[in-house]
């Protein structure tokens, strides 16, 4: 699978909730002001742990500069807790990007690899940025595309270049946005990999919208509601996920599949679909649940998730194509979709 993770920002406001590191946090989600809906704004730092990668990372997102301040804007990490690449809006508007060393990610003191040749982007104004990056000690290189277009470097760094920070292990595990100082926003991001034959390469300019559980009742409605007769109305927050109303059981096999909101905007390209379970467990013992989604009649399981107790957090699991098929979507598939999950074990 080359997808590995996107995110709009619309369906809350609290940074730990997809995001699985704060480096100082600060910044928030926020539900208005944005190209399509929430943006992500005035961050310090947040990382996100991505499935293991040795290979190379492509990332997008919609960016906004409020003010002319030097800043990180986008980076990759390694294993560890180190920066090794960033790309660094310097106060003319371009885009600079960094190896670090031992001690420092970005600005004095870190590795400047090389500087866009041009003007890039407006305070005030969303530009879509994107850069893939591989990390390596000689077979590094690095890529910007703004709006859709590439924009070349000072020196080229397109191949035959030192992308491993000091220090720090070649693989890639994580991604981050918006550091301090920066004043800004973020919107529409998406992580691919160079794997597979989908989503393998630049994707240009996207958006990301959230969809949510809505009337009728789906197929499978076998949890049991904390208040009630509706199985939706219990997760179908727009915000942050209210975990005073939710669904529950102790049956082992026990479905719910969930109806959701049609496809917005009408007659959209799907790159993707990404599903979401907020979920935990009440006390300690095994347990475990698998993802569903139903497509024309048939139920497909994802991968096995072992729920914490009395910590609520996310499972996200892309599905790439519809996995009826499998086929690219389109949006009348999407629009008779099922989406839920399943206690076994």
């Amino acid at each position: 699978m080359a997808m590995l993770f996107f995110d709009g920002f619309d369906h809350y406001t609290l940074p730990y909730l997809k995001w699985t590191r704060d480096y100082g946090g600060g910044g928030v989600a926020t539900t208005g002001g944005r190209r399509n809906g929430g943006t992500f704004n005035n961050a310090y730092s947040w990382g996100k742990v991505l499935p293991s990668n040795n290979g190379t990372i492509v990332m997008g997102a919609a960016i906004k500069p409020l003010t002319a301040e030097d800043s990180v804007i986008l980076g990759v990490q390694g294993s560890t807790n180190v920066l090794q690449v960033s790309l660094y809006l310097n106060g003319s508007g371009g885009i600079s990007i960094y190896r670090a060393n031992a001690s420092t990610w970005y600005g004095n003191g870190a590795n400047l690899l090389g500087s866009t040749r041009n003007f890039v982007l407006t305070t005030g104004v969303w530009s879509y940025v994107e850069l893939k990056i591989k990390i390596g000690d000689s077979d590094g290189f690095a890529v910007i595309h703004v709006n859709g277009v590439n924009e070349p470097t000072t020196p080229d760094l397109s191949s035959g270049q030192n992308t491993h920070g000091d220090g720090v292990s070649h693989a890639i595990g994580n991604v981050s946005i918006g550091v301090s100082p920066w004043g800004g926003a973020v919107d529409d991001l998406y992580v691919l990999d160079t794997s597979g034959t989908l989503n393998n390469d630049f994707l240009g300019d996207v958006r990301v919208d959230s969809h949510y559980p809505t009337t009728p009742a789906g197929a499978h409605s076998e949890w049991t509601r904390s208040t009630g007769a509706d199985q939706w109305a219990t997760v179908d927050e727009p915000s942050n996920p209210n975990i005073t109303d939710y669904n529950s059981t102790l049956t082992l096999n026990a479905i719910d599949t969930l109806n959701i909101q049609d496809l917005k905007p009408a007659g959209g390209t799907i790159k993707a679909v990404q599903t979401l379970i907020y979920h935990s467990k009440a006390d300690a013992g095994e347990a475990f649940m698998v993802p569903v989604m139903r497509s024309g009649g048939v139920d497909y399981e994802g991968a096995t998730v072992a729920p914490s107790a009395d910590s609520w957090i996310y499972t996200l699991t892309a599905y790439e194509q519809n996995p009826s098929g499998p086929h690219d979507w389109d949006e009348t598939d999407f629009n008779a979709i099922e989406v839920g999950y399943k206690k076994t074990g």
